[in-house]
């Protein structure tokens, strides 16, 4: 499913995700966040979308020169098997997974906005 820019998407039942340029980001997307991360991707990159799961994802996070598979980093983090299916996973264009929210975000996402940022990913509950 399209992670439309600038929209909430809701993820289950009490989960939305959320991305936009940094300029254009309202501020009541803040009042309900639960994370907040800045990125920056190649425009090639876009649209982002959101997904579970699959079999052989990997996952550039931030220090390591080989990406890591997903169902390693689940074991890694202790994430129980009931709770894999329920992250979202949030991929490129070229299905290339750029974070799990509630998890782990890759090489190209920060929690502090640096100058390199463009764009903003915020997970709220309600």
């Amino acid at each position: 499913m399209i992670l439309p820019q600038g929209e909430k998407v809701w993820w289950g039942p009490h989960t939305w995700l959320y991305w936009e340029d940094i300029r254009r980001v309202e501020n009541d997307v803040f009042m309900e966040a639960k994370e907040v991360a800045y990125f920056n991707l190649p425009k090639a990159s876009f649209p982002l979308a959101i997904r579970q799961r699959e079999t052989g994802d990997r996952i550039l996070l931030k220090g390591m020169t080989n990406a890591k598979k997903v169902s390693r980093l689940f074991i890694d983090e202790k994430v129980s098997r009931a709770l894999r299916d329920q992250l979202p996973v949030i991929v490129t264009s070229e299905d290339e997974v750029c974070a799990i929210p509630g998890l782990r975000y890759g090489s190209n996402f920060t929690k502090q906005k640096i100058t390199e940022s463009k764009y903003i990913f915020v997970v709220g509950t309600h």
